[in-house]
């Protein structure tokens, strides 16, 4: 069912950008700085897959331990991050993408199906 798997989708979206951005902002309290990383992995993923190892969110101790099909980036620009999740689940090769910051916890997210 494809709305079910946009739903799953949207909720693990949604908690591995919050999860990745409490990680950034802790990572920015103890260093100064945000740091940019990804996508990871390269591609989106058309199965769920496991998460890369030897990735630079693993310097962050980010690291998701369940299958994803889910590609995660973190964007710095300025003294800001973007934290963007995208994910491909009909396969037609135009992402969902969820954005989120380090100023918002709110997850905005994209869907041109």
């Amino acid at each position: 069912d494809l709305n079910n798997d946009k739903e799953t989708d949207n909720a693990t979206a949604e908690r591995l950008l919050a999860s990745l951005r409490e990680t950034l902002i802790a990572h920015k309290k103890k260093t100064g700085h945000f740091v940019s990383c990804g996508p990871v992995p390269a591609r989106i993923p058309k199965e769920p897959a496991p998460w890369p190892k030897g990735t630079c969110f693993d310097d962050l101790g980010f690291r998701p331990t369940e299958s994803l099909a889910l590609q995660i980036e973190a964007s710095v620009r300025g003294d800001h991050v973007t934290l963007i999740a995208r994910a491909d689940p009909d396969g037609d090769g135009i992402p969902q993408v969820w954005y989120a910051d380090d100023s918002s916890l709110v997850v905005r997210g994209s869907d041109d199906h």
